[in-house]
């Protein structure tokens, strides 16, 4: 089939509208979505045209080993010290570079996320990481998934998806 570039939610409307492409709905985790699509040989003339209609574009190439990253972070119930609140943490299992946390930072925070080192498991023990107040659903933890795929490897093909602004 080869690669194919797809647009997702309100941003799949207008593509499919300036574009002349056909719009359809796809059912995402239980919520039906917008999107449309294109092969990637008009790739450049269809950004080309977005770009002339004053969209910015962001293209997104996901390898397609990336789904989950979990090797990386694990996810533990704790309690924050100061409320005793159920809370969860993301806890990465090495070390990241100051400039890569700070972006990572930056990105859970958006998600409702903070960082503490103060927390402390079901039966004790410190643990440092990325707090949430409920379990972190699959949008929070794609914050994770997404930094350590991008993190992988240079070479990329698979599932691409575009993002106008």
């Amino acid at each position: 089939m080869g690669d194919f570039y797809e647009v997702y939610g309100d941003e799949a409307a207008q593509a499919s509208e300036i574009l002349d492409i056909k719009l359809i709905s796809k059912v995402v985790d239980g919520e039906e979505i917008q999107m449309t699509g294109f092969p990637q040989h008009v790739l450049d003339r269809y950004t080309e045209i977005l770009a002339e209609q004053g969209y910015e574009i962001n293209i997104n190439e996901q390898a397609p080993e990336a789904q989950e990253v979990t090797d990386k972070f694990e996810i533990v119930a704790a309690r924050h010290t100061k409320t005793n609140a159920d809370i969860w943490v993301v806890s990465l299992n090495e070390r990241i570079d100051s400039d890569e946390f700070k972006k990572l930072a930056i990105d859970v925070n958006k998600v409702g996320g903070y960082y503490s080192r103060f927390p402390k498991t079901l039966d004790g023990k410190s643990i440092s990481g990325f707090v949430f107040k409920s379990e972190p659903t699959e949008k929070e933890l794609s914050v994770f998934n997404d930094f350590f795929n991008n993190e992988k490897s240079e070479e990329v093909t698979g599932e691409k998806s575009i993002l106008l602004k």
